[in-house]
């Protein structure tokens, strides 16, 4: 087994583990053995150890397993249904979780029944087959009953975004009216730039829960600064009562409590806000899809596998509809953070890497400025609401 399929192998089970926004201590146990299992160095169980403080994108996961051969794709099947084996139930997350990851690693429906019956019956696991009418009729006759004498799950939210009331300032890179300045170096451009590039941490109860990166982008008219990064970097599930804590850390190494301002609907993309980062910190210029061309080179900062302030470089490979496809270096933990054309304005953020494929792909800066306008929608909805 190759050490891209482990550790594609790795994050499946991390995801599946936390499909119903939990971690138990049996998973948890279960974990650290498949890190000892599947690493065949220690350099290697490091890296997956990192790999279990991050974040993923269930998407994305997916579409990598679709790309490996069946052998490959049952292996990393047998391998998450056997971390969720450690419980005693198989929720109803859970158990959407794997079906999913069924349908993406190409598995017949009566193979994926076949497979949870095999685990029902090896592990003593509560599942509902094909019986499942049967089981609803007679919970209907007792439901009453049950209804009173079962512990209700605890509810699982997602963290609320709350707006500052603050129109976000932002600049527009556009050519001179005699063309366009002379392209940055990479060392001027990291220079100019490295100030508004952050490493955004996300803790639940106070413990690490993933990580990624961010640009500041735009500032309002109080001095506050707002800070871009990807939808799936911050927006996790978790019990209610539980507290989530967003942190952003400059290339300065100073550290801010962040505040989840606005989810973009149609994106993976997110704001956060902080109040006040100083007078040094100046946001990076947006720059449009129809200002790019296939070959031009782009900078990538990012914090791939916690190495902070990460700089490489590449060129655009292609313009496709939806992303922009480019051969700069990306890794896990990078998601967020942002693609820079020569004159250092944002082009793109990180959203999508391929394992032992020389190429990546970032939401075009475009879908940055619908984001912007859904915020306004959002706050204009918000203002005509009673009580406002």
């Amino acid at each position: 087994m190759n050490p891209a399929l482990r550790t594609l192998t790795f994050q499946a089970c991390c995801a599946a583990i936390w499909s119903d926004g939990r971690m138990s201590p049996a998973e948890h146990r279960h974990l650290g053995h498949l890190v000892e299992s599947l690493a065949e160095q220690e350099s290697e169980r490091e890296e997956l150890r990192r790999i279990a403080m991050q974040g993923w994108a269930v998407d994305l996961l997916f579409a990598q397993i679709r790309g490996l051969p069946p052998p490959h794709r049952m292996f990393v099947f047998e391998k998450c249904i056997e971390v969720l084996g450690n419980d005693e139930s198989l929720g109803w997350r859970d158990r959407r979780f794997l079906r999913h990851l069924a349908q993406a690693c190409g598995m017949g429906y009566w193979t994926y029944r076949r497979k949870l019956r095999e685990l029902a019956g090896h592990r003593g696991i509560r599942a509902f087959g094909w019986k499942l009418p049967m089981v609803l009729g007679a919970s209907l006759l007792f439901g009453g009953w049950l209804l009173s004498k079962v512990k209700p799950p605890d509810a699982l939210v997602h963290p609320r975004s709350v707006q500052t009331g603050q129109e976000i300032q932002v600049e527009s890179w556009m050519p001179g009216p005699k063309g366009p300045e002379p392209r940055l170096d990479p060392e001027e451009l990291y220079r100019q730039t490295q100030n508004a590039f952050v490493t955004v941490a996300v803790f639940l109860d106070g413990k690490p829960l993933s990580t990624g990166s961010g640009s500041i982008i735009g500032k309002d008219a109080r001095g506050g600064a707002y800070i871009l990064t990807n939808k799936h970097v911050v927006f996790h599930e978790f019990a209610k009562g539980s507290e989530m804590r967003v942190e952003v850390q400059l290339t300065t190494d100073a550290k801010y409590d962040a505040r989840l301002d606005f989810i973009s609907p149609n994106a993976d993309l997110a704001l956060l806000y902080v109040k006040d980062l100083g007078s040094g910190v100046r946001p990076l210029a947006l720059c449009r899809k129809s200002q790019l061309a296939v070959g031009q080179p782009v900078y990538v900062l990012g914090s791939p596998h916690h190495l902070k302030h990460t700089f490489t470089t590449g060129v655009i490979s292609a313009l496709r509809d939806d992303y922009l496809q480019t051969d700069a270096t990306i890794s896990s933990g990078s998601s967020g953070g942002p693609i820079l054309e020569s004159h250092g304005a944002v082009c793109g953020v990180t959203t999508r890497s391929f394992k032992e494929k020389n190429f990546s792909f970032a939401i075009y800066a475009d879908a940055i400025f619908d984001c912007l306008e859904d915020r306004r929608k959002e706050a204009a909805e918000a203002a005509r609401k009673p009580g406002a």
